[in-house]
């Protein structure tokens, strides 16, 4: 019997649910859509039909059996794919970073909202794949953003994503700023050939007034729209993003106080109990990296360095936004405020669940 999509993808699903792992289904559709580079939409038209058997399909159903038998192992469907989304962007993944996860937008999503960017410097601890840095300096306006990780081949993920993600931002910019140009030229023609067409039937002071208000209501328009930030981006050709910094150390370890200064530090720290890790899921705790994870014997270490040695590199009213675990607001809130932040509060993410511990630093400046 010649096999199909859909015959596959039954076969699959049946293997993912026999090592019991979560959402067979999707799981198994997941790895055959990448298996068979091919899209939804396609499957569902094409899942019927018998699949050829030359040296092609073959290799594709080669590659999809191995793919099922590495989920069979219980490792992350992201790692076996490579990627994941995060605020909208594709990140790349493997197996020394932790996979990011929605949770964690709950983070960025307030740092945008509250600091959308006015060329303020952001560090970002324990950076990881850097999806929290990159986003930031995609999605925001500052004037720099420094990620810092003591894994340096966590660093190497990140730095892949820096690359990716930034230079295809920086393409798309310069795309949409030459289809914009290019309307802008057709419009500035269209206008100059009416004229012409008005002056030469008698109509060259109604063309003038009429020419006059259109351009002043497009400047208007214009204000409005937010064509000043365009004008701003124009100033700096071909880059819409910050800079992102990447650098291997131990929090603070790269900086000198009071030579580096900070208007922003964002960190989704390991925080989760040493004695809890086991108990997680297959995928977390055998295939995401132990230091990503472990926050000691009561998963509040790092919280308590970044407290006590973060002022140092903050300027004076310097935010500060941690991810924390659903249950640890109140005993990072009490570490912070013991270290001399105000303005705590605790930020929950998409599914009710406490995620971000917020604070101000209004200590001394550290310039």
């Amino acid at each position: 019997m010649k096999q199909t999509l859909q015959s596959l993808l039954t076969g699959g699903r049946r293997l993912l649910e026999g090592a019991k792992v979560p959402e067979p289904e999707l799981d198994a559709k997941y790895l055959l859509l990448e298996a068979f580079r091919t899209d939804p939409v396609h499957f569902l038209m094409d899942r019927c039909r018998e699949l050829p058997e030359d040296e092609r399909i073959l290799e594709m159903a080669e590659r999809y059996r191995q793919m099922i038998q590495m989920r069979m192992r219980r490792i992350p469907l992201q790692q076996i794919l490579g990627t994941q989304a995060f605020m909208g962007l594709t990140f790349f993944v493997d197996r020394h970073v932790l996979v990011p996860r929605q949770d964690t937008e709950a983070l960025v999503e307030l740092v945008l909202k509250e600091h959308p960017g006015d060329g303020e410097a952001v560090l970002d601890l324990c950076t990881g794949s850097g999806c929290i840095a990159i986003s930031l300096a995609l999605l925001g306006r500052y004037g720099k953003v420094v990620g810092v990780d003591l894994s340096p081949k966590a660093l190497k993920v990140a730095a892949r994503n820096r690359g990716q993600l930034l230079q295809q931002e920086q393409a798309e910019w310069r795309e949409q700023t030459v289809w914009q140009e290019q309307a802008e030229r057709r419009e500035q023609t269209g206008r100059q050939e009416q004229a012409e067409r008005w002056e030469q039937t008698g109509r060259q002071e109604q063309a003038e007034q009429r020419e006059q208000t259109g351009r002043q209501e497009q400047a208007e328009r214009r204000e409005q729209t937010g064509r000043q930030e365009q004008a701003e981006r124009r100033q700096q050709p071909g880059r819409r993003a910050c800079p992102v910094e990447l650098l291997e150390g131990d929090l603070f370890s790269p900086f000198a106080p009071g030579r580096d200064v900070f208007d922003i530090l964002t960190a989704n720290p390991p925080y989760i109990p040493t004695q809890v890790i086991e108990g997680l899921e297959p995928e977390v705790k055998d295939h995401e990296p132990r230091m990503a994870l472990d926050g000691s014997e009561d998963g509040l270490a790092f919280y308590r360095r970044i407290a006590s040695e973060s002022g140092a590199y903050l300027d004076k009213g310097a935010a500060v936004y941690l991810e924390i675990g659903y249950d640890q607001g109140a005993a990072v809130c009490q570490i912070l405020e013991r270290a001399g932040f105000t303005e705590l509060r605790v930020v929950k993410d998409a599914a009710g669940n406490d995620r971000v511990a917020a604070a101000r630093w209004l200590g001394e400046s550290a310039l």
